[in-house]
């Protein structure tokens, strides 16, 4: 599991810091995955949109991120290397 090395600043739902979706595009790069259509639709996906408004700041990190139901994301540089 990794953070997202390249990280900048962003605000999210509640003023709290946040990483830029490049950072995550970066990361995943950096996991071995050159594919520039995936990559493509990865920077396309709205992720802070698939974890809870209190995660909002860790949705661009690249790391599973606990979400309702006891269950939690998949890490998105294996979702990628999946596809």
């Amino acid at each position: 599991m990794r953070v997202c090395p390249h990280r900048t600043e962003t605000l999210g739902y509640h003023g709290e810091i946040v990483s830029e979706p490049e950072d995550l595009i970066r990361t995943i790069t950096d996991e071995g995955v050159r594919d520039p259509r995936l990559l493509g639709t990865l920077r396309s996906v709205p992720w802070i949109g698939f974890v809870p408004a209190n995660l909002a700041g860790q949705a661009y990190e690249d790391k599973p991120l606990p979400i309702p139901h006891r269950q939690v994301t998949t890490q998105p540089s294996l979702v990628a290397k999946m596809v």
